[in-house]
């Protein structure tokens, strides 16, 4: 079988010097800079819409990776005559002809991400310009036609003829009237409230006057009752928590007279002017659009911002953050409309620009975040760099062509080994920085070979000045000499171990749980140690005051002269006793309480008590007088309470008992001597009745007596007048 070398040998060797060199650098130069110029260009001026011009884009950077692979490749050909070439014999210094083709591919790629992003960002200053060219003269045109609505309106002739009845009328009747008269124009559309003010800025009775004047209004109606403008006031926050603006203008009450009422008519921001800076006319994730004002030491915000709600009027920013792109416009207003790096009231880079509002003293910025413009940016010069990439592999495969097989894959060994070494020592570093654990290393003689951020934070030096030293450079002599002591026996025993360690440190002295262990080299020798120390100092003063806490809860849990049980809701187990609830039941032990049967017939019976008890959960706290069985067999009386609680997340049931039997027996003790006092009582009438019978019917037989005595014309042998006195008491008990 025949043996087809790789490499055909060719009829005299090539050679690939600097003029040739030259020649590929200056071709793929020529092209990629009119590439990136030329089609720069033509797809803005074919593409219009944003969507459109970044698919084509996209296509384009595409279509730019596939030829420069092609030219690269046809002048590789070109270069060597179509033939492979032998890298044994080829002359000139390959090095230098890989140096320039990748230099100038450098130089072109990064000329193109330069026109990119120069591209880019004119772009959207430009639309950042126009942006805020566009709100402001919105916002102006907006201010002017209020203005002129309450330029009309203030010269309204039936207003004047309204308020010359002054002198006959009251001020309810010509203030109703005056506004009656204003309510109906037709340029009174999205004012919501109108006041009418006496030269002195008090409210006319009636209508909506009765709102509560704020300050600035009181002071720019006295303003205006002294001239004949019309004040714009605000915005500031109305009566209802909105955002209004106001316009405060004098009433006349006829030619040539002074100024005599002031009007205030007042819109809301939200009916109109926030949708308008709310209103992004392009596709964009983060362009948004501010109103502020300078109010005192402060930026004020008067508008609902994208990203943060309820900020109208609400949302002040300190002057000194230099940073914030208000700050910056208005401290340089004279260069407004220059483009503005900085941050916003979310404190994220942003680009924008600031442009005042004529005739007021607000501020308007449009503004991008720096991460839209950048993902832009990324977008369109991600081909750039593939394309140069492409580029510099292929020119680098083509030169690597010309090396011997052997060479190139022991320096690939290489490579990667060193890829692998590198790579695995910024993990370790990644990881270490990244702990929130001190994580350190010592070699064989206890120095720092190894520092992360979180322990040079805690000893408060920078690792670098702690690399090299032992101990000593960074804690007192006497823990020094326990950590180095503690260094030398993991050295001599090569067991790891984990304890707790009180340190004095940048912060002061702090507890440390600490894992510490020997550190092995591949051929598993102890080449010196290694720790993570966790701070756990305030866990320990959580744990202490958690147990004392537990210690004064259960003190006052026991000593209390309330008999206390925590029951299970749903079974009613007893969970926990104090020491009176224990006694109470005749037992000595929670164990005992447990095990004690101390139900009666019912109602008081274990099935009666679960009841109420789940009750209590479903409802809310009982309250019920019980009966219950002591340990020694007498029977009690208790007043108990049933009170849901929660005790370490889990709901219960606490129950709470008040002794009553005193007052029990008390109770029936007073019923039995009542009872006996209702017997007594009857058995008394009933004798009283026999006594009065007796007494009527020996008065009767008197009665027929005297009767018969009188018939046989004797004297009447009985007295019976008494019978016939009004007040006779014995009659009036006897009926």
């Amino acid at each position: 079988m025949a043996i087809v070398p790789m490499w055909p040998a060719p009829s005299q060797p090539i050679r690939i010097g600097r003029i040739q060199a030259l020649t590929m650098v200056m071709v793929y130069a020529l092209f990629a800079m009119l590439w990136i110029l030329l089609s720069d260009k033509a797809v803005g001026w074919l593409f219009h819409d944003p969507v459109h011009a970044t698919l084509v884009g996209t296509l384009k950077g595409l279509l730019f990776v596939a030829i420069t692979a092609l030219l690269l490749y046809g002048l590789l050909r070109r270069l060597s005559g179509g033939k492979a070439v032998d890298p044994a014999r080829v002359q000139g210094p390959p090095a230098l002809v890989a140096a320039l083709i990748m230099g100038a591919i450098v130089v072109v790629t990064a000329a193109g991400l330069a026109h990119i992003v120069q591209h880019h960002h004119e772009r959207e200053l430009i639309r950042l310009r126009i942006i805020a060219d566009l709100k402001s003269r919105q916002i102006t045109d907006w201010l002017r036609e209020r203005q002129r609505d309450v330029e009309w309106v203030r010269n309204d002739l039936r207003l004047a003829a309204r308020y010359r009845r002054w002198p006959g009328s009251g001020e309810g009747m010509v203030g109703d009237g005056m506004r009656e008269v204003i309510e109906q124009s037709p340029l009174m559309r999205g004012f919501r409230t109108i006041m009418l003010l006496d030269p002195e800025g008090h409210p006319l009775p009636g209508g909506s006057n009765a709102a509560p004047l704020p300050p600035q209004l009181r002071a720019a109606a006295l303003a205006g009752a002294r001239d004949d403008g019309i004040h714009p006031v605000g915005p500031f926050l109305g009566a209802d928590g909105q955002p209004q603006l106001a316009f405060v203008t004098p009433i006349r009450a006829g030619a040539g007279s002074g100024p005599m009422l002031v009007l205030v008519l007042q819109i809301g921001l939200a009916d109109w002017l926030y949708p308008i800076l709310q209103d992004w006319p392009i596709p964009s994730d983060t362009g948004e659009t501010l109103l502020f004002r300078r109010d005192g030491d402060h930026v004020l915000f008067l508008n609902e911002l994208r990203h943060q709600k309820g900020t109208a009027l609400r949302l002040r920013i300190p002057m000194t953050e230099s940073d914030l792109m208000a700050v910056q416009g208005m401290r340089g207003a004279a260069h407004q409309g220059r483009e503005l790096f900085g941050i916003d009231y979310r404190r994220v880079a942003i680009m924008g620009v600031v442009q005042s509002i004529p005739g007021t003293d607000w501020f308007l910025g449009a503004k991008l975040d720096r991460a839209e413009l950048y993902n832009g940016i990324f977008r369109d010069g991600v081909w750039i760099v593939l394309a140069g990439l492409l580029a510099q592999l292929a020119t680098a495969a083509a030169i690597a062509l010309l090396r011997q097989r052997q060479q190139l894959a022991l320096a690939v060994g290489v490579q990667q080994v060193q890829e692998e070494r590198l790579q695995a020592l910024r993990l370790l570093a990644a990881i270490a920085d990244s702990s929130d654990d001190a994580i350190f290393a010592k070699d064989r003689e206890g120095r720092y070979i190894l520092f992360n951020r979180a322990a040079s934070r805690i000893v408060g030096q920078p690792a670098a000045a702690v690399l090299g030293q032992d101990d000593r450079a960074i804690f007192p002599a006497d823990q020094a000499a326990t950590q180095m002591a503690s260094h030398r026996r993991m050295l001599t025993e090569t067991i790891g171990v984990i304890q707790e360690e009180t340190l004095d440190t940048s912060q002061g002295s702090r507890v440390f749980l600490t894992t510490k262990g020997p550190l092995r080299d591949d051929a598993g020798q102890v080449i010196g140690t290694f720790g993570i120390a966790r701070d756990i100092t305030e866990f320990k003063q959580d744990e202490r005051a958690l147990r004392d806490s537990e210690a004064r809860f259960r003190t006052l849990f026991d000593t209390a002269s309330v008999a206390f049980m925590i029951h299970d809701r749903d079974s009613g187990a007893i969970l926990d006793a104090n020491r009176r609830a224990i006694e109470s039941h005749g037992c000595t032990t929670l164990a005992e309480l447990r095990q004690h049967d101390a139900w009666l017939e019912p109602p008081f019976t274990a099935a009666n008590a679960r009841a109420l008890i789940r009750k209590a959960a479903r409802e809310g706290p009982q309250c019920v007088e019980w009966q219950s069985r002591l340990r020694q067999g007498k029977v009690i009386w208790e007043d108990v309470q049933l009170i849901p609680i929660t005790l370490d997340g889990v709901k219960r049931i606490l129950s709470v008992a008040f002794n009553i039997t005193a007052r029990k027996n008390a109770e029936e003790a007073l019923l039995r001597q009542s009872a006996e006092a209702i017997e007594r009582n009857r058995e008394l009438e009933r004798f009283n009745q026999a006594m009065v019978g007796r007494e009527l019917y020996m008065i009767e037989l008197k009665q027929q007596v005297n009767a018969l005595s009188q018939a046989l014309g004797w004297p009447e042998p009985y007295p019976l007048a008494f019978l016939d006195a009004p007040s006779s008491g014995w009659r009036e008990g006897a009926s």
